[in-house]
């Protein structure tokens, strides 16, 4: 099958997977990743390993050492070869349906091979504001499409949904845009104003759906100025509908090595290279906990109290680099 060049997560890769919700290349430059599938077996399993809570959403995930590198296996669905570097990824025959496949390779095996080729992410969704970037981490189900869905309605553009490439440059934390696309259930694409006509299915048997557009999504990256941990439990007590709350240093860099991308957390090397870096992270960026009442996790409230806020998590952020640098 013919190959295309794509662009996501601040790479070019090759695939001869159709991937519409890419951004298709006519350059055709060197790619940094290759994705094609088999129909030769995969490679035998040697030694099974934890890969990050980031991802554990996908229960029937399971990674394990092989020759060459690693082999991803996703029950019921598909075998993913990825090679040590994180260069190169094999999807074996049988393969899931067109869809489901497209999701498993964007949202959960490319991020990893990323990860092996030194390129590390949290498991985030974020948005750009006229200040800097802003990113939305926590586990699956506490909100964080739901909320970006409000500041795209509110006219940011997204930078990413659940994969968010975060890199050291000079003395700025950069957020690299992942790609064009929105994961939401349907309550909240009515309230957005569209349609289920307008948007596809995630996967072959699921309920999310996957807005699209490049309209919506941010061309390059900003900033990393704020960072709020969505998932807290709400009290009984609360009189406001979000309370944000700030993290101390230690609890900030805890949260974001755990919404870290990781296949082997057996990698003292890249696991150190982590540490580095979200340490930087931490003491860049503004991070804060946010914790609303279930009824309006997603509420425009909340959304509006965070974009207000941008200007003074910008100008913390710059300071802190400057700190950090002297």
């Amino acid at each position: 099958m013919r190959l295309s060049t794509y662009r996501a997560y601040g790479i070019s890769l090759t695939s001869d997977v159709l991937l519409p919700e890419l951004e298709l290349l006519s350059d055709e430059p060197k790619p940094s990743l290759s994705v094609t599938t088999s129909r030769s077996a995969p490679p035998e399993a040697r030694q099974y390993v934890r890969y990050s809570a980031a991802v554990r959403s996908c229960a029937s995930m399971t990674c394990a050492r092989c020759e060459g590198g690693y082999l991803i296996r996703v029950s019921g669905e598909c075998d993913f070869f990825v090679t040590r570097d994180g260069t190169r990824i094999i999807a074996f025959e049988p393969l899931p349906p067109p869809i489901t496949l497209r999701h498993l390779l964007l949202d959960q095996v490319i991020p990893h091979a990323l990860n092996l080729a030194g390129l590390d992410s949290l498991h985030a969704t974020s948005v750009l504001s006229a200040r800097g970037d802003i990113a939305l981490i926590g586990p699956s189900g506490a909100g964080k499409s739901t909320l970006a869905a409000r500041f795209i309605v509110a006219e940011l553009p997204l930078v990413s949904d659940d994969c968010l490439i975060v890199r050291a440059d000079s003395e700025r934390i950069v957020a690299v845009p992942s790609y064009s696309g929105l994961r939401l259930m349907p309550d909240a694409l009515h309230w957005m104003g569209r349609d289920l006509d307008t948007t596809t299915r995630v996967v072959e048997d699921g309920t999310k759906r996957r807005v699209a557009g490049n309209h919506m999504a941010a061309k390059q990256g900003g900033l990393l100025v704020a960072i709020y941990v969505l998932g807290g439990s709400p009290v009984a007590s609360m009189s406001e509908p979000v309370v944000i709350e700030p993290l101390m240093k230690s609890d900030a860099l805890s949260q974001l090595l755990d919404c870290s991308y990781r296949l082997d957390v057996e990698d003292k090397v890249m696991v150190k290279r982590q540490f580095d870096l979200f340490t930087e992270v931490g003491n860049a960026a503004w991070t804060r906990r946010l914790t609303a009442r279930k009824a309006s996790r997603a509420s425009a409230a909340a959304a509006s109290r965070l974009v207000a806020q941008s200007c003074a998590c910008a100008r913390c952020a710059r300071a802190r680099m400057r700190q950090s640098s002297t």
